[in-house]
């Protein structure tokens, strides 16, 4: 313990502390907390592509399912 508190006391922890009490740009969060509008567009772009897949992949299916149904 002694080691580390004779480390904070010569400064190999300063810099980094100084930094976070500062609040450097890099640290500091720039949007106001709404979503990301990137983040639905590819969320939106998922969705569909799976609805594309299931459908190809099920499609045929369905239809015979809905053609017995009809009978």
């Amino acid at each position: 313990m002694s080691e580390l508190r004779g480390r904070e006391e010569y400064g190999v922890f300063n810099h980094e502390r100084a930094e976070r009490q500062s609040g450097s740009t890099a640290l500091r969060r720039t949007d106001s907390g709404g979503g990301s509008s990137t983040g639905w567009l590819l969320a939106g772009v998922a969705v569909l592509a799976l609805g594309a897949l299931a459908a190809y992949h099920f499609g045929p299916d369905v239809r015979r399912y809905i053609k017995m149904e009809m009978m």
